[in-house]
């Protein structure tokens, strides 16, 4: 178990978010010159927008009820989801669309 204390927890949570939040933006700004609509087409853009908005929500809960006390259930069920969705998109890029190894280029690697 960790030996922090919730408040430390949230605090930390808090700072992951604001970051969470800033390179979204970010992304989402390169995106959107870039691709214009057409970037709502794909699964990952899709969740990771999705994974902005419930860090901005989370943000705010945590802003409102302080680093003591605990957050609703909504907003923690909602956390739980952009984490299921997040883990989907790294799935299927680690597994799927990995391009194979060649056993032969990795031999000329060493």
């Amino acid at each position: 178990m960790s030996n922090l204390t919730k408040r430390e927890n949230r605090l930390c949570a808090i700072i992951c978010n604001v970051m969470i939040v800033a390179l979204e933006a970010m992304g989402a700004l390169i995106s959107t010159l870039n691709n214009g609509w057409s970037q709502f087409q794909f699964y990952t853009q899709n969740s990771n927008y999705i994974a902005m908005i419930i860090s901005i929500l989370f943000l705010i809960a945590a802003f409102r009820v302080g680093l003591n006390k605990s957050l609703p259930n909504w907003i923690v069920l909602l956390r739980y989801i952009a984490t299921c969705l997040l883990s989907v998109t790294f799935l299927v890029i680690v597994f799927l669309l990995c391009p194979p190894t060649d056993r032969r280029d990795t031999e000329s690697l060493c």
